[in-house]
């Protein structure tokens, strides 16, 4: 699975929006530097900073809100 999947599938429901979209990148480009062994030090402290400001790390994601997931108004159920 790519870096970018990755993210998205362990990001809480409903917490990453458009606007995350290059915190999202740049953290999946240091993710996969870091895992072919290309990364420097900094790499790693760039990718921490990276996933707490986007609540991928436990102590991070104690401070997102998650929006409640709405289901689909099925417009025959009132029927």
């Amino acid at each position: 699975m790519a870096c970018w999947d990755r993210l998205l599938a362990i990001a809480p429901a409903g917490t990453l929006t458009v606007a995350d979209e290059a915190a999202v990148e740049a953290a999946a480009r240091l993710w996969a530097k870091i895992k072919t062994g290309f990364a420097k030090s900094s790499d790693y402290s760039m990718l921490s900073k990276y996933l707490t400001s986007l609540g991928l790390t436990p102590q991070s994601r104690t401070t997102i809100e998650v929006p409640p997931q709405h289901a689909e108004e099925n417009e025959f159920a009132k029927v």
